[in-house]
């Protein structure tokens, strides 16, 4: 009977130490012994088997008299069909002396019970050690700093940085010489002798000669040709067409006496020269054609309305 009890007894304890070794924790140092100020990394390892919910602590900033540097991320491993987490601590001391590490705690439950069970690591000591003195020994002179060679990986900063200097003073000097040396904008003169219609189609036929858009020169074609019709609104109905928009132009000429096809015909010109200056746009051979012959279209009626309106006022003279 008492052997019974006996074996009985012993199971009992076997089945409580196998399920203490479900969860185990054990926590290594790469050293217990060094000087003030310098790092002890700790690693912390909790085993278990599957079906366990492990309730890692928290750390503040410090651990009793040690001060935690710096704490790495929780690492998760499966070996062996069981779980292993793990996690490194960077402790330190700037205080000499031997600190005892108190027994790490960890609480822990099997899933679909309520028991909370602990297991514990084993206390370890580290020792901070202070630098030794010779008191008998002479005092020196400060030792100037120790100059170590540029490694490679310092170099390359400086190297990127000189580069993108240079690549913006050649830019800087590229933008400047051309802007330096880009042709001025030719002001636009007129000779107040010459009728306005007879200078506008001189210039159109002097505009026609160069033969511009024939060699892909849409934007200067566009240009001169808007010019020669600006200055002709200038002179014909005192607009400040120089300093105003095409829009603008066109709005301003709203008030004044411009036959319908004729104002229709400016606008048409004025919108394709837009595209042609500012949105790059290379218009076909018919509409630079079309253009040019609308330019002429539009000096003549609005010469023919300009006339009529001055016969009519003399005949009221008279």
């Amino acid at each position: 009977m008492r052997i019974l009890k006996l074996l009985i007894l012993f199971f009992i304890s076997f089945a409580i130490f196998a399920k203490a070794q479900d969860v185990t924790s054990k926590l290594k140092l790469d050293t217990n012994n060094v000087l003030i100020g310098e790092r002890v990394i700790i690693d912390l390892e909790v085993k278990s088997a599957k079906g366990y919910h492990i309730i890692w602590p928290q750390f503040a900033d410090t651990l009793g008299k040690l001060e935690i540097i710096k704490r790495h991320n929780i690492d998760t491993l499966l070996k062996d069909n069981n779980i292993l987490l793990s996690q490194k601590l960077e402790i330190t001391s700037f205080d000499s002396g031997t600190f005892v590490l108190e027994p790490f705690t960890f609480v822990y439950e099997k899933s679909g019970t309520s028991n909370l069970l602990t297991t514990s690591t084993e206390p370890f000591s580290i020792t901070f050690n202070t630098i030794n003195v010779d008191t008998s020994a002479s005092i020196k002179d400060i030792k100037s700093p120790i100059e170590f060679p540029m490694t490679f990986d310092e170099i390359v900063p400086y190297i990127i940085y000189t580069l993108i200097a240079i690549a913006i003073i050649i830019i800087a000097v590229v933008l400047f010489k051309r802007y330096k040396n880009k042709p001025k904008e030719e002001i636009i003169r007129y000779d107040a002798s010459i009728p306005a219609d007879l200078e506008a189609i001189e210039a159109l036929k002097n505009l026609e000669n160069q033969k511009l858009w024939q060699s892909s020169h849409y934007k200067e074609y566009y240009t001169k040709l808007t010019d020669i019709l600006r200055t002709f609104v200038h002179r014909r109905y005192q607009v400040n067409s120089f300093e105003m928009t095409s829009d603008e132009i066109m709005r301003e000429l709203e008030s004044k006496e411009v036959p319908l096809d004729a104002f229709n015909m400016l606008k048409g010109i004025f919108q394709l020269a837009d595209l042609a200056k500012f949105a790059k746009m290379e218009p076909i051979a018919n509409d630079n054609t079309n253009s040019l012959e609308n330019a002429y279209k539009f000096i003549n009626i609005t010469k023919e309305m300009i006339e009529k309106i001055e016969l009519n006022n003399i005949g009221d003279i008279k």
